[in-house]
Formats: structure tokens, C-alpha cells, sequence
């Protein structure tokens, strides 16, 4: 599916901050409203625009299906550019090491 071109906050600029708030660890809306005015933060994630958590919800709600594949690929993204250190849990299982992983899921239908 083929992304419109918008007027306003460019479709990047969502998907930037959805993954930004994925990365973070936050999967609700409104945790933008603690980040929207962190110019360090927005610098940091490549962000120029940030809507507010109402709009975001508004703009995931109207473009979810196309924007999902591309907001979860960019989060795999961010973690490799990032070089995020990824480590086994103390505990082994035979000769299995294991991560922990968080999932939080995004209902957007």
C-alpha cells in the first residue's frame, strides 16, 4: 500500500516517533506528551516534527496498515544502528542461553 502524501507532520515524522516511543519501551499514546519538548531526544531519534498524542493516535488509526510494517521495521533498525548490547540471562538451561524479552502489543484495528 502506497502512503499519501500529507499536509503537515510528514508520514516519517510518525513513524519516527512511534518508534522512538517503541524503542523507549512505551506502547501508549500519551507518553509522547513526556518526550514532545525533549529537543535532545527528538535530535537523538532524527525527529523534526512531533505531534501531539491525540493526533498520533488519530494518524495511526487512519494509516495503520500501511504504516506498521514500516514503523516495525525501523524499530529493528534503531536497535542495530543503536548497538544496543543484547545479553543472556544469567540462568542456562543445558547449553541454551536465554533473553529477556519485553512484547507489548499496539491493538490498531
Amino acid at each position: 500500500m502506497l502512503l499519501t502524501k500529507r499536509h503537515g507532520i510528514p508520514n516519517i515524522e510518525f513513524i519516527r516517533t512511534v518508534s522512538a516511543l517503541l524503542a523507549k519501551g512505551k506502547s501508549d499514546f500519551d507518553a509522547i506528551e513526556k518526550i514532545r519538548n525533549d529537543d535532545c531526544f527528538k535530535r537523538c531519534m532524527g525527529i523534526r516534527q512531533m505531534s501531539f498524542s491525540s493526533r498520533l493516535r488519530q494518524r495511526l488509526d487512519e494509516d495503520a496498515s500501511a504504516l506498521m510494517p514500516l514503523i516495525n521495521g525501523n524499530l529493528s533498525e534503531v536497535i542495530v544502528n543503536l548497538d544496543v548490547l543484547v545479553t543472556a540471562l544469567p540462568a542456562r538451561l543445558g547449553k541454551q542461553h536465554y533473553i529477556a524479552l519485553d512484547i507489548d502489543v499496539f491493538n490498531l484495528q
